[in-house]
């Protein structure tokens, strides 16, 4: 669930660098990241995760705000 939601918001965001509520957004990264980087996920998946959280924080943070 949580790689699908990233895989959209990058797509999402590269098509369109606009977002609506970044502290909500930003919440929800960090409950991903948590998720994310317990040691049994990070055993299975760690590099793709942690290089997939890198790229949506940085066109998160790039994006402008909607009002």
């Amino acid at each position: 669930m949580y790689r699908m939601f990233l895989w959209t918001l990058v797509d999402d965001l590269t098509e369109t660098p606009a977002i609506w509520n970044p502290t909500i957004l930003n919440g929800k990264l960090t409950k991903m990241e948590i998720f994310l980087t317990l040691p049994e996920v990070q055993a299975q998946n760690g590099a793709p995760d942690t290089a997939l959280l890198v790229e949506a924080r940085a066109l998160v943070s790039k994006a402008t705000v909607n009002q």
